[in-house]
């Protein structure tokens, strides 16, 4: 149930590469009078969005099809970009990607700095040799990126974002006095884009931790010799 007490429907959005429908909630909209359960945080949105693509390709294979794409452009180099963080509208959790292009920041749209931010880029060559890059930010990404897709992995990741701002696609309100953030879940696989705009960011750019944090103890139990109860409490 959505929280104006409709059932949740299953909606396909976009099928063969049209729009077919669109979220609604108990607020009619023009040729849409009916709810399909997506009144979430005072507007139609998500719960759960996914992408997927009938053509899709094993993520091990998506980069060498990439690498292909180069030689026939006869371009000199790409970019793969592995981590993307979300801009302003909402705090991306979770956004970790083994092989090829980590895109849920991109469903925000929007440019910098509201736009997402890369965390891990590297430029690649048409023999497949790597150079990682630091210090680009997308440009504008408007939502027709995503009519031209040329790839897509079999292979799909959720990540997890809390939407804090009202908006379209990808960003929602805050429940009405209450200050709770929407939840939105996004199952998206790897993919290959014709065409992004990267810019230099002005900011300058931090350089990642050598060392990675110690993984914390198992199960997190003080032992009693530690233990600010003393050695003969027992432990809660």
């Amino acid at each position: 149930m959505d929280d104006e007490g409709v059932q949740a429907e299953d909606v396909d959005l976009v099928r063969d590469g049209k729009l077919l429908t669109l979220l609604t909630s108990r607020i009619p909209q023009k040729g849409l009078l009916t709810s399909n359960g997506h009144g979430r945080g005072g507007t139609a949105q998500a719960g759960v969005f996914q992408i997927w693509s009938r053509d899709a390709v094993p993520a091990a294979a998506l980069k060498a099809r990439y690498l292909a794409r180069l030689r026939d452009e006869e371009r000199p180099y790409g970019f793969i970009v592995r981590g993307v963080q979300a801009g302003v509208a909402c705090r991306l959790e979770d956004a970790e990607a083994d092989e090829v292009t980590a895109v849920v920041g991109l469903l925000q749209g929007g440019g910098p700095p509201a736009g997402p931010r890369i965390t891990e880029i590297v430029q690649v060559w048409p023999d497949g040799s790597e150079r990682p890059v630091r210090g680009l930010v997308f440009g504008e990404v408007p939502r027709t990126a995503f009519r031209d897709l040329l790839e897509a992995s079999r292979e799909r990741r959720a990540h997890n974002t809390r939407a804090a701002a009202s908006g379209p696609a990808g960003s929602a309100a805050f429940f009405p006095g209450t200050g709770e953030e929407v939840t939105i879940s996004v199952i998206v696989p790897d993919l290959v884009f014709e065409e992004l705009e990267l810019h230099r960011s002005r900011e300058i750019p931090q350089k990642p931790p050598l060392v990675p944090p110690p993984p914390p103890a198992p199960g997190g139990v003080t032992s009693p010799a530690s233990s600010p109860r003393g050695p003969s409490s027992p432990c809660p």
